[in-house]
């Protein structure tokens, strides 16, 4: 687990300069709180939807696992998913996926999230989550926003919900084609997960 927490730890910084800081409305709907560090983490399920002319195509994993960090700054996740785990329902097509997303090379997709300013709710709530965001693919990685909506259960869990659009050249990716037309460039994920609230100070110790 001291992986995940150095990685959380160390892999944010490239946002310290970012221009796009979560809505100031957004954190004032929000309660301040204590700023002791807070942590969840969980296993979820993403999609992606890719469109060709003749059809769209639909890989799922359910083997995404995530992270997430709150304390005095803000929040950060981080999701990670090996690239084999998506399943189309089409051998060859995801072995054409493989290797136009350079598997042998760069075995995960990662994404890294972090909203400024964020403190957690003292209550229950439901409630939307910007998050200035990167997303690694093929070795190449790009920023994306994303807007989450969580709903935090009385234990503190956090039950969690976002899609997002994006582009395979952001990744310079070369799109696969079928019968000489190539697939489109953009493509759409969306996502779920069930979040475990944890202790930090035991999390990171693991």
């Amino acid at each position: 687990m001291k992986g995940w927490i150095a990685a959380l730890a160390l892999g944010f910084p490239l946002f310290a300069g970012g221009q796009n800081a979560a809505p100031e409305a957004e954190s004032a709907s929000l309660s301040a709180g204590p700023t002791q560090a807070k942590s969840w983490r969980g296993v979820g399920t993403v999609e992606y939807v890719v469109r060709h002319p003749l059809h769209t195509v639909r890989g799922k994993s359910r083997k995404v696992e995530i992270r997430a960090v709150a304390d005095g700054s803000g929040l950060k996740v981080m999701g990670r998913a090996e690239v084999r785990s998506f399943d189309s329902g089409n051998s060859n097509r995801d072995a054409h996926m493989l290797e136009a997303v350079r598997a042998d090379r760069h075995p995960l997709v990662v994404l890294r999230g972090l909203a400024r300013g964020f403190r957690v709710p003292a209550v229950p709530a439901t409630f939307s989550l910007p998050l200035d965001s990167e997303v690694q693919l093929a070795g190449v990685a790009a920023p994306v926003a994303i807007s989450a909506q969580v709903e935090q259960l009385p234990d503190g869990s956090w039950k969690v919900q976002f899609a997002f659009d994006h582009r395979l050249s952001a990744h310079s990716i070369e799109r696969p084609k079928l019968l000489l037309v190539p697939i489109d460039d953009e493509i759409t994920v969306r996502g779920e997960a069930l979040l475990e609230a944890i202790d930090a100070k035991v999390d990171a110790q693991k």
